[in-house]
């Protein structure tokens, strides 16, 4: 039998197969088999009738629309299926656009917002219909306008764009840190200048920044005014000295002894200054004890209504079971009429002081205004006047030693300054809310103690040192050159021969001659180059029985470590004058004045 060539359309068995296995990528046929198909398809449908087609023909004819009918219905299966995921990502990402944890501006050329998700909207306390097409300098504030378009000029023409800091105006005139990273749109479709914009919220973190310098520049301000205190009191012990010499010197009937004795009490009144600076560079030493609040508010309420004028109204307002705060009693009262009589110089007409007192509780998350705070029990106080109130420049500075807004004469600016020392070196933190003519609270946390409060075993006084004669030579040791010329003579005066140095070294040359030759060692604390606890450490191992007398101007650290205040130590405070320093050498010898 004669072979036939194929009938037009109709092809060889295994051919279809080998020019799909060929023309496929990927499992998709390829441009040209898809284009030999479109074209056998046409020249079957160019036919005038379908009369003339083999069976054959007819049959792959209908096949082949059977496959392209169904392919048609895949496609559009496919389509819907692209656009239903199409649709959802669209979704996702404006919900993540509009729930970002940063705001977007969308810029036109004139800086008039183009488009804003809702974050940002919250950030300036508007709905986003309203933010559109407004300008953004409507929302910057006045001060930080200048410098921000300046910025943005600069950069143009640049792809980085720029980020700068500044405060924006919400809806309800609040003022919000936001840190703005402004980008050029690169297509160009809304302008040359058109940008995209990203706001970043960082008041919070300016907050706590200005805390952390505030609490730096405090703890630099205390330093300074520990050091100021530490130099003044050596000055004041060589004023109260030379007073004191001299008046024992002179007859009482003398003119001049009354001056002397002016002088000494003079030197005694500036001595609470010094305390002062030392209180709020917390170096001064405090003696804290379980203390009852009841009883100091009822021994308080006399002592203020002294201090207040008539027509303030003072109250106390203490939760039925508030604790004992464990603060040192002298020093709670101390600060609490201080912050009276702060309150009675806001009411020059008068008005209501009320002290307020409960139990609070300090967690580790519990954020910190100012200076850090264990977390922990606390006792916490809120003093409330109806006063003037503090202007918002002056509230960050009212704790500042020496500032004040009184006039001259009438302020040291130093009652608010002494407070916070008190506060701080007690283990608490002390905060101020104030707004002009609206009144001034101060709130002061104090840690609690944890056992109910118990009146301290009152003591009787110790006695007045009488006039005596001691015997023995004593080594001296005093950088400053007057402080220890006067010192010399109160110990001579009272009957001791004195080797004096100037500096551990060379004191520690003396005392290595004859160790046993001196009934005691007189040091200074703080000295350049070879401390007081130093030097006696160093004497203390040729010589372990050695008595000493530490001099001091303040009482912290390495200044006065307690190691040093063992048996056989003894702690005396500058400024000091012969009374004290005869009390201090009683003590120290073990015999009675």
């Amino acid at each position: 039998m004669k072979h036939q060539p194929p009938s037009p359309g109709v092809h060889r068995a295994g051919e279809s197969d080998r020019e799909e296995g060929a023309a496929t990528f990927d499992g998709e046929p390829t441009l040209l088999h898809r284009a030999k198909d479109v074209a056998r398809r046409r020249a079957l449908l160019a036919r005038p009738t379908l009369e003339g087609l083999s069976r054959e023909a007819a049959e792959e004819l209908l096949h082949d629309l059977q496959v392209h009918q169904i392919e048609l219905e895949l496609q559009n299966t496919q389509l819907r299926s692209t656009e239903q995921a199409l649709a959802t990502s669209r979704e996702r990402y404006f919900r993540l656009y509009d729930l970002a944890p940063v705001g977007y501006l969308t810029l036109d050329g004139d800086d008039r917002i183009v488009e804003a998700n809702l974050t940002a909207a919250a950030l300036l306390g508007l709905d986003r219909a309203t933010l559109v097409q407004a300008p953004l300098a409507r929302f910057i504030a006045a001060v930080d306008q200048d410098r921000y378009y300046l910025t943005r000029r600069g950069s143009r023409g640049q792809p980085a764009g720029f980020s700068c800091d500044l405060r924006l105006t919400t809806g309800d005139e609040q003022l919000r840190w936001i840190r703005i990273d402004v980008r050029p749109v690169p297509d160009g479709t809304l302008g040359d200048a058109a940008c995209w914009a990203t706001l970043t919220d960082i008041t919070e973190s300016r907050r706590l920044g200005d805390e952390v310098e505030h609490a730096r520049k405090m703890a630099a301000i205390g330093t300074l005014a520990s050091g100021v205190a530490h130099e003044f009191n050596n000055m004041l012990a060589v004023i109260l000295g030379h007073a004191e010499l001299v008046a024992a010197a002179l007859p009482p009937t003398d003119p001049i002894a009354s001056d002397i004795a002016a002088i000494a009490t003079a030197a005694r009144r500036s001595r609470d200054v010094a305390r002062q600076l030392l209180a709020f560079g917390r170096r001064q030493a405090l003696s804290p004890m379980t203390v009852d609040l009841r009883a100091t508010a009822r021994d308080l309420e006399r002592i203020m209504q002294t201090q207040l004028r008539p027509d303030t109204e003072l109250r106390f307002e203490l939760a039925d079971l508030v604790g004992s705060p464990f603060v040192d009693p002298a020093q709670l009262e101390h600060l609490l009429v201080n912050l009276a009589i702060n309150a009675r110089d806001a009411m020059p007409e008068g008005g209501e002081l009320v002290i307020r007192a409960d139990d609070v509780e300090v967690g580790a998350g519990d954020r910190a205004r100012g200076e850090p705070l264990a977390p922990g029990a606390y006792v916490r106080l809120r003093v409330t006047d109806t006063g003037c109130g503090i202007p918002a420049d002056v509230v960050a500075h009212v704790f500042e030693p020496f500032f004040t807004t009184k006039p001259f004469g009438q302020g040291t600016g130093l009652g608010l300054a002494l407070v916070h020392g008190i506060v701080a070196q007690s283990g608490g933190r002390i905060d101020v809310e104030s707004q002009a003519g609206r009144g001034t609270t101060f709130t002061i946390l104090l840690p609690r103690a944890p056992a109910p409060a118990s009146s301290p075993t009152p003591s009787l006084p110790a006695p007045e040192p009488v006039a005596r004669r001691f015997s023995g030579r004593v080594l001296l040791v005093e950088d400053e050159h007057l402080l220890r010329g006067v010192v010399r003579r109160m110990l001579s005066r009272l009957g001791f021969e004195v080797d004096d140095a100037p500096s551990g070294a060379q004191a520690l040359v003396l005392f290595s001659a004859d160790p046993d030759r001196y009934r005691f060692v007189a040091t200074d604390v703080s000295m350049p180059g070879m401390d007081g606890p130093t030097l006696v450490r160093h004497l203390a191992e040729r010589r372990p029985q050695l008595k000493v007398l530490l001099m001091t101007g303040y009482l912290e650290g390495s200044e006065a470590p307690e190691a040093s205040l063992d048996r056989g130590h003894h702690l005396l405070r500058k400024p000091f004058g012969a009374h004290e320093l005869t009390t201090a050498i009683a003590k120290l010898l073990s015999v009675e004045a």
